[in-house]
């Protein structure tokens, strides 16, 4: 997707109506809608001077934002059918806050229901996002932003339903399913308790225990950040929802001062940007318990919201992840044991035949001793560029992930991710045009066959010097326990 075509500001709301908030003050803001997969396609061309994110959902309350997993299948193609129908929109995100008991399906008025572990939510996911990218391939597909602060799915690796961790788990069954995210969604807020205050923002208090390393306030934004995987700190991130609970009808500067701490955030070179911070809603509605929520009821809210608009809050885009070649550089002087392009491709292809062979252990061992080797080694000419580190360090990552993979038995996932990360980059044009990966293994030397011989082959080497070197819903928080986990009703 070209990013010039994307607003270039951070200010966003969810939901339709506040349009007119961005324009009065020359800006294209991000407007985020939530539907059922079920329902007709949309029609969003009337918004596409802004940019929609679109959320995709099984259905609410009991129906959960995602089926059971006998209807994965069935979930993913109604997923493709609505976006292949629906226009004026590119960036879809699959489900919301997964790891709430109110966003299970079977759940009753918000309890039990069937838990949506990070494994369940990878294998949805994939099938989701392989789905989609069928009948759009240059969309984005988002993961489910999870709910700060609720404890309520568990499970062996997580027994204190840290959402912090079940994101981190999260992420990491896309990418181990070959679903790799094209962007990253958040949720966080400020709230438990205490009156509306722009202080709340830059709160650096922490929970109790068995929660005391999570923020309790806004800045829960950076517990998810801090454990995003290395191979998706380049991707954007949005924002999708933000408020205090609940909102007053007051201008106490709350919006101003959250807009001023994502655009600092991106002022750190070093920090995952982020593209959107989403307000959280516009609409109203006749359901009490959701009464709090809306700002178009809300005067002191909007006035605080347009002046925060009077900023050149910026989005700050990374670079893409693909090798980007503007031109052909020499090759680097051959070294010993380092193999040829080919080669390398030549042992990962190897290793995906042993793999659908069901020959785990070959296939381990080809990458343990030749792949991944091999990466570490050419690690060093890919560094001239941001971009070009990055795709060489995504593929060296997925080969090491794919080991982890044989180890667990997933043959099947091991073998994908070798196919469409590693040998995808190894066959792209980037790596041979940057002339990086096509190293000369050195013929070996041959015994001189007479005395002779070898005297000559010393008189050569002192005349000519050495030859070569070596080197390679919504659910909205209940007023629980303060700094203890709280669960949300879902939306």
């Amino acid at each position: 997707m070209n990013h010039s075509q994307l607003p270039q500001h951070i200010f966003g709301i969810h939901d339709a109506g506040a349009e007119h908030l961005f324009t009065d003050a020359g800006k294209r803001g991000w407007v985020v809608f939530s539907v059922v997969a079920g329902d007709a396609p949309g029609d969003f061309s009337a918004h596409s001077g802004h940019g929609v994110i679109v959320r995709l959902n099984n259905g609410y309350g009991s129906a959960g934002t995602i089926p059971s997993p006998s209807q994965y299948d069935a979930f993913a193609n109604a997923c493709a059918q609505y976006v292949a129908g629906s226009r004026g929109a590119q960036i879809w995100i699959i489900g919301n806050e997964t790891n709430l008991e109110g966003e299970r399906p079977g759940n009753e008025n918000g309890r039990g229901g069937d838990p949506i572990t990070p494994e369940r939510y990878g294998e949805c996911f994939a099938k989701c996002y392989a789905a989609i990218k069928r009948v759009r391939p240059d969309d984005w597909v988002i993961p489910s932003p999870p709910g700060p602060w609720n404890p309520t799915t568990t499970y062996s690796t997580n027994p204190a339903g840290d959402w912090v961790i079940y994101f981190r788990d999260l992420l990491n069954e896309c990418v181990k399913r070959g679903a790799r995210p094209d962007a990253l969604a958040l949720h966080t807020y400020s709230a438990h308790d205490v009156p509306m205050d722009a202080g709340l923002i830059e709160s650096e208090e922490k929970m109790n225990p068995p929660h005391q390393e999570r923020h309790w306030q806004f800045r829960a934004y950076r517990d998810f950040l801090g454990v995003v995987p290395p191979a998706l700190r380049p991707l954007p991130v949005f924002i999708t929802e933000s408020q205090h609970l609940p909102w007053e009808d007051r201008n106490s500067g709350w919006i101003q001062k959250a807009f001023a701490e994502i655009n600092a955030w991106n002022g750190v070179a070093t920090n995952q940007p982020i593209q959107a911070l989403c307000l959280f809603r516009w609409e109203g509605s006749s359901n009490d318990s959701e009464a709090g929520w809306s700002i178009s009821n809300r005067r002191g809210l909007i006035d605080d919201f347009r002046a925060a608009l009077q900023n050149e809050y910026l989005a700050r885009w990374a670079q893409a992840t693909a090798p980007v070649v503007t031109k052909p550089v020499p090759p680097p002087t051959p070294a010993r044991g380092v193999l040829r392009l080919a080669q390398a491709r030549g042992f990962a292809e190897e290793a995906v035949r042993k793999l659908d062979a069901q020959d785990g252990n070959a296939a381990r061992e080809i990458l343990v001793q030749t792949i991944i080797p091999w990466f570490y080694a050419t690690a060093p000419k890919h560094s001239t560029t941001l971009a070009d580190a990055q795709a060489h360090t995504n593929a060296r990552w997925h080969c090491e992930e794919a080991t982890r993979q044989i180890e667990a038995h997933a043959l099947g996932n091991a073998a994908d991710m070798l196919r469409h990360h590693v040998l995808a980059w190894l066959a792209s044009p980037g790596p041979q045009a940057l002339g990086i990966l096509s190293v000369e293994q050195p013929p070996k030397a041959k015994p001189p066959k007479k005395k002779v011989a070898a005297k000559k082959a010393r008189t050569k080497k002192t005349k000519l010097g050495v030859l070569s070197v070596g080197a390679p819903k919504k659910a909205k928080r209940a007023s629980g326990k303060k700094k203890t986990g709280t669960t949300r009703k879902g939306k």
